[in-house]
Parts: structure tokens; sequence; C-alpha cells
């Protein structure tokens, strides 16, 4: 699950890991596969289903603690889209973002970092490494792989796809920035 959290955080910050990144703000919709050791999964339906067994105490305690995440809202939905994440400009003008996530758990470095393609390695305290690499297509399309290396052995590889869905990011809240400010 931690494994499931660590790409579902990567999903959502991808849009604001470069200055000027060239994609539309807005609501954008990001379908994942995913393969750990060979064994292919859905990480949308493994997000579902997850929370639909989560008891109401659970979910409340979720809620809470992606509201914190986001301005007074989840910054991310399920839908039978993909998972649902809202981008602002100040995110796509803001560097800070994805490289100070979890700083005191990992550290990342950027040996690829333009406005239409970015490649991320990163290597957290527990052992865990891999490596990201982001394409945009077009302001309204991205693609990008993910290859996670955990510390057990165990070998994760994503492959996905974004797109555009909406200017207007309805219930989805963006990740509020000041929680990863230094």
């Amino acid at each position: 699950m931690k494994t499931m959290i660590l790409i579902t955080a990567f999903l959502i910050t991808i849009g604001s890991s470069q200055a000027a990144l060239s994609i539309k703000p807005g609501l954008w919709s990001v379908q994942s596969k995913m393969k750990q050791d060979g064994k292919e999964y859905d990480p949308q339906a493994i997000l579902k289903a997850t929370l639909a067994k989560m008891t109401p105490e659970q979910k409340k305690q979720m809620e809470a603690m992606m509201a914190k995440m986001g301005k007074g809202g989840s910054p991310f939905a399920v839908s039978s889209k993909g998972i649902e994440v809202c981008y602002t400009p100040e995110m796509l003008k803001s560097e800070s973002f994805l490289s100070q996530q979890n700083s005191k758990e990992c550290t990342q470095e950027f040996p690829v970092k333009t406005s239409t393609h970015i490649v991320i390695k990163f290597k957290c305290a527990n052992g865990m490494n891999g490596t990201g690499d982001w394409t945009v297509k077009d302001s309204a399309h991205y693609v990008g792989t993910m290859k996670i290396n955990e510390k057990s052995g165990k070998k994760t590889d994503v492959n996905y796809q974004a797109e555009f869905v909406s200017a207007n990011c309805g219930n989805v809240k963006p990740i509020d920035l000041s929680n990863f400010k230094k």
C-alpha cells in the first residue's frame, strides 16, 4: 500500500515539478497501469476497492488527512476516467513542490528538467529508490513511466497517461503548496 501511495503522490505532483510546465491548469485525469514483480494491477481499481472496504471511521480519518493536503478538500478523486487531480497556474510555475515532497524521507535529483520532459531519480531512507520519466505530448496530454525498487526486492513499473478534462476543478481541490515549503 505504501508503494501505491507513493505512486499516487507522484502522479498528482508531476504537473508541478517544473517552472512553466507546458500543460493547461485545471482538472486532469490520470490513467495508469502497474506491474509488480511481473503481475499486472489496476491502481484505480485498487484505490476504489480500498476505499470501499474502509469503515466510516477510517474514511473520516482519510478525508481529514486528504483535506490537510488539499485546500479544504481532497487533492484527488477516483473516477471511471482514472485519478483526477487539479493543477493550478501556481503549481505549474512552482519548482519547489515535487522537489520538496517527502524531503525528510527521500532525496530527488532531476537529470532532465524542461517544460516538456522531466526525468527524476529518487532514493528514500527506507531503501526504496527509482526513476520517473514524464513527457508532455501537448498542452492537454502527458505520458510517463515510473520504475520503483523496494528494499525487499519488489520491483514496480508504472505506465500512465494523462489528459486535460476541464479548466474548472469542481470538487477536486489543488494540493496546498504551503504544506511543502521548507
